[in-house]
């Protein structure tokens, strides 16, 4: 080749693959599929399949369970366009039910009252509301975070609650529902919504990972354990649990195990916590010590250590008390049979005793600076 032939240029780099947040992704489409709420979809269902639905809804319950998702999934059913009228079984196919997933739908209207929660707020959706819808049946206001909306708002919410409109449907959707008034709950359907279950997080995310894996090159890599450790850290948020997996399995460029997961988090691998009170209940001060130190010098905080250290004892205790099946505990078989190693190391109300030594510990760390010598004091 001549110095002045030209050589072959790449071509453009590939366009990198849209990306779609986990649990946008895999967002439930129908009223069975929202995990740990099938009481609240069933009801839901009945009452649309007995033509009796509520004008007003309340779902009620922690974050990141389903509240607003069962909301989106309502406003489906009452608005499909493969159905004549409301269905239990919305076809998440027809242009309505696409609208109403991608958010463009003109008839449902999502709300953040933490930021429009005044007078103002409530009156232009009174306006609103008070229109025919522009294409649906219905006119569905998902009002998030309800609790937040002010006094007078609600007061001016009122009378529209208590004459809504036949084409209008509320959904109040609110973690501190004490804080709701007794004016607005009482003119409101409740459902109360549960944390859900680890055991449903985790069977979720398996499932998240078996589908991205049908779609990658390179497939997610990641354990029980690790899974298992999620659930627990997402404290019955499955939306949590979703976000933290994404996390993770960026951070780990595919791979997600335990030590790793725990360095994200900010917290200490279950198995070293568990080998720190395997130490302190066998007598081993010095190995417990020097556990310990292990565990700080990589920078753990002392707060997260106990509070882990007082989850895995109440599980000890647990299996103790009622047996390595107990159904209080939620774990594998495996982590029973070390749970029950545990608890026999402890011995009959020893574990009773470290989660009072331990507790104390914890509420004299979070008041002081000093606190590696009052967890070691206490371990």
């Amino acid at each position: 080749m001549s110095r002045s032939a030209k050589r072959p240029t790449a071509g453009p780099a590939p366009a990198p693959r849209p990306h779609t947040a986990f649990a946008r992704k895999y967002r439930p489409l129908r009223f069975e599929e929202v995990v740990g709420q099938e009481a609240v979809g069933r009801t839901l269902r009945g009452a649309i399949r007995a033509g009796e639905i509520p004008s007003t809804f309340l779902f009620a319950g922690p974050r990141g369970v389903g509240k607003t998702t069962m909301a989106r999934i309502l406003a489906k059913a009452l608005n499909c366009g493969a159905s004549e009228g409301p269905t239990p079984d919305p076809c998440g196919e027809c242009s309505a039910c696409r609208a109403i997933a991608d958010g463009s739908a003109l008839d449902v209207v999502e709300v953040d009252a933490a930021s429009h929660n005044g007078v103002d707020d409530v009156r232009e959706i009174r306006e609103r509301v008070a229109h025919m819808p522009a294409g649906g049946r219905y006119k569905v206001y998902i009002l998030d975070e309800a609790h937040m909306f002010s006094t007078a708002a609600w007061n001016a919410f009122l009378k529209t609650l208590e004459e809504p409109p036949a084409h209008a449907r509320f959904v109040f959707a609110t973690t501190e529902p004490e804080k709701v008034p007794e004016t607005i709950l009482s003119r409101c359907q409740r459902f109360d919504f549960r944390r859900i279950q680890a055991r449903d997080i985790v069977r979720t995310l398996r499932s998240i990972v078996e589908r991205e894996n049908a779609e990658r090159e390179r497939p997610i890599e990641v354990g029980d354990a690790a899974l298992a450790s999620l659930a627990r850290f997402a404290r019955g948020g499955l939306r949590d649990a979703e976000s933290l997996l994404e996390q993770a399995v960026l951070a780990g460029e595919g791979r997600v195990v335990e030590e790793d997961l725990a360095a994200l988090l900010g917290t200490v691998p279950r198995e070293r916590v568990r080998e720190i009170l395997a130490r302190a209940a066998a007598g081993d001060g010095a190995g417990t010590l020097v556990a310990y130190a292990a565990v700080h010098d990589a920078g753990a905080d002392a707060a997260t250590f106990l509070g882990q250290a007082l989850e895995l004892l109440r599980e000890v205790t647990a299996v103790s008390v009622g047996g390595v099946r107990t159904p209080v505990v939620e774990a594998e078989d495996a982590e029973r049979e070390a749970l029950a190693a545990l608890a026999k190391a402890f011995g009959p109300g020893g574990s009773l005793r470290a989660v009072q030594v331990l507790a104390e510990a914890l509420r004299l760390v979070r008041a002081t600076d000093e606190e590696r010598p009052l967890v070691e004091a206490a371990l």
